[in-house]
């Protein structure tokens, strides 16, 4: 018989909780010139708080989004010409190319739907709309947003089979879903959706799914093969990511050394090691290698950018960094300070921790390898200088599916006994209403390193709700709807205001029937075959290793007068974010020179090219400097800087 993908509906429910929450918070941008800039409510009035499905952040989003466009359309991993990756810095790496610190696992993931929206690009071409097929134009953006909104889905769904370990069906279904919804998650999977965060939740959440299945069946190689990929995509989803190395090595090791061998060393435990070791290498190795490849071809080692000199000052590998580990004061901060204070901004932590040491005292070994887990990500928050840029304490984000399951054993062991069912309900919507407020308010009431974030999103709560109109953040579909002079004529607007909501309905119910069918077991399906989640899980690690074959097969290609190109798009990139960056054209004369030593190349042409975009500019100083340049050192083209010297504005006639 076949399966019934309408047995379990809960998928179904937590489908279009999320499609309600896409149209409720997900913003689309300004994609038309009836959209105002700003849709969101607030005093904080400032461009650079409208976030939106077709906006890059010039930083982490762009860093990991960057390897999609150069991948497929460049045919390299030189970044130098992607300029929109990054508008605030634009450095050189000791191998000539563009500085990106982030990795690539986010790009793997984003990468199905990228080639979708570039499909839909040339249709849109095709049909006569104005169309740029660069990797950067509203079709790959909005489409790589959904799928991250897909994958946040994916994990709540894994979480939801994780936590029925501990508690029944029912209620791990729901706390899963408050534990997401009353987390930072939801702001990195509906509006940040070009950060790795929200799917980096997702990923933890199917490499403990994955764990947990594979130590109930040891004997199954498919299953350990499935831990292998998913161990590979959470090490390369961030830097932060090899952490889980710690729990992985828990799980291989955990049943192998004192219950099951008198002895050690033992031809048993090699057989055995072997058995489980094999196929969790070949899901890891390939995986980890795309971020090897990519770190050896950025920074000369195939282990990210440790040894590179700026991240080694200002980032995690500094000495200030080591030294934080020892400052009780930031960790105080971290857990009760009024800017993110983790027991004020997500207050369920509370009880997760307490059901996390429950666990403990019941299940010593994996639990005190959770509580290592933990102790790392807490460590690596206070060595990292600049954890506070974004919203909440968004590295821990990984995280967030140990939480749920110290949240789902203090269900288990103190609300189900003591008939605290309806309490407890109560306060995870309370838990999840606050969240919704604070996600409501950064950026648009705040400022994004507001020092007492989160009391004043609480002293806040009165005057937001005493105003309706004041609970609908940025320009998410349900605020565009509602608002006067609403209307949808053109390309731009059928995609965002149609496409896009119809998408989002259809993914997640894909979603939700793929789900059902592999995890369902069939009525007369034995035991052994019921359960085919684990070899597609395979298939479809594999198909995220598509865009990094574009490196071996086709040759790097570097474009035509490169640094020219990177600092006219500079130029326009500063006029674009109008001031927003502090990098006003005085900057860009001492980086082309750098950046010009160190890819080996001189090319005065060039810089008298960017001498008459400097003069248009209105930057008739720099440009004097660059032509004065020219004329000094090369004398072949001193004859045509003389000439446009004489032709800047108060020159001597």
């Amino acid at each position: 018989m076949i399966r019934n993908p309408f047995t379990d509906r809960r998928p179904w429910i937590l489908a279009g909780i999320f499609l309600a929450a896409f149209l409720l918070w997900t913003p689309l941008g300004c994609f038309a010139p009836w959209v105002p800039e700003k849709l969101h409510q607030g005093p904080w009035d400032s461009s650079f708080a409208f976030y939106s499905l077709i906006m890059l952040d010039g930083s982490d989003e762009g860093g990991h989004y960057v390897y999609l466009p150069s991948l497929v359309f460049d045919r390299d991993l030189d970044f130098s010409n992607n300029w929109k990756f990054n508008v605030q810095a634009f450095t050189a790496t000791s191998t000539g190319v563009a500085r990106n610190y982030w990795t690539i696992g986010a790009a793997l993931l984003w990468a199905p739907f990228f080639f979708l929206g570039h499909g839909l690009s040339y249709f849109y071409a095709r049909t006569g709309h104005p169309m740029e097929l660069d990797g950067y134009d509203f079709p790959y953006l909005t489409l790589t947003g959904l799928e991250t909104v897909v994958y946040a889905f994916l994990g709540v769904l894994c979480l939801t089979r994780i936590l029925r370990r501990f508690t029944s069906e029912r209620a791990a279904f729901w706390i899963a879903a408050i534990s997401w919804f009353s987390s930072l998650v939801p702001f990195y999977s509906f509006i940040q959706t070009k950060m790795s965060h929200g799917p980096e939740a997702a990923l933890v959440s199917l490499f403990l799914l994955t764990a947990l299945r594979a130590r109930e069946a040891p004997e199954i190689a498919w299953r350990w093969l499935a831990l292998g990929i998913a161990t590979g995509l959470v090490a390369i989803i961030r830097l932060n990511g090899p952490l889980i190395l710690v729990v992985a090595a828990a799980v291989f090791l955990g049943d192998l050394l004192p219950k099951e061998f008198r002895t050690w060393p033992s031809a048993d435990l090699w057989r055995a090691a072997r058995k489980r070791l094999v196929p969790w290498m070949l899901g890891f190795a390939p995986l980890y290698a795309a971020q090897a490849l990519a770190s050896l071809t950025l920074f000369g080692r195939p282990f990210g950018p440790s040894g590179d000199p700026d991240y080694s000052t200002d980032n995690v590998l500094s000495a200030d960094g080591f030294s934080r580990l020892g400052d009780l004061k930031s960790l105080w901060e971290m857990f009760v300070g009024s800017r993110y204070g983790l027991l004020w901004t997500m207050p369920l932590w509370g009880p997760a921790a307490w059901g996390l040491w429950q666990r403990f005292k019941t299940r010593a070994f994996l639990s005190t390898v959770t509580l290592v887990y933990l102790g790392l990500l807490i460590a690596m928050v206070l060595m990292f200088g600049n954890w506070g840029n974004g919203f909440g304490y968004r590295y821990f984000a990984a995280a967030l599916p140990f939480i749920a399951m110290g949240l789902a054993v203090f269900y288990a062991q103190i609300v189900t006994p003591r008939g605290w069912t309806r309490g407890a309900i109560a306060a995870g919507i309370l838990a999840v209403g606050w969240q919704y407020l604070q996600i409501l308010q950064h950026k648009t009431w705040m400022e994004h390193n507001e020092p007492a974030f989160t009391w004043k999103a609480f002293t806040n709560i009165p005057e937001i709700l005493g105003e309706p109109s004041l609970l609908l953040r940025s320009s998410a579909w349900l605020p565009i709807v509602l608002k006067e002079g609403f209307r949808c004529q053109d390309l731009a607007d059928f995609h965002f205001l149609v496409l896009l909501p119809l998408a989002m309905a259809l993914f997640l119910a894909a979603a939700c029937l793929a789900w059902n069918l592999l995890t369902t077991p069939a009525p007369t399906a034995s035991a052994g075959r019921a359960d085919r989640l684990t070899p597609w899980a395979w298939g479809a690690g594999m198909l995220c290793l598509a865009p990094v074959l574009w490196i071996g097969l086709f040759p790097p290609r570097k474009p035509p007068d490169l640094l020219y190109a990177v600092l006219v798009s500079k130029i326009r990139a500063c006029e674009r974010v109008n001031g927003i960056y502090d990098h006003p054209l005085d900057n860009l004369i001492p980086r082309a020179w750098t950046l010009g030593r160190t890819l080996g190349r001189d090319q005065p042409d060039m810089d008298l090219r960017l001498a008459r975009q400097l003069a248009e500019k209105g930057a008739v100083e720099k440009a004097r400097q660059l032509l004065e340049n020219v004329v000094s050192r090369y004398p072949d083209y001193a004859e045509q800087a003389k000439t446009l010297l004489e032709s800047l504005p108060g020159a001597s006639r």
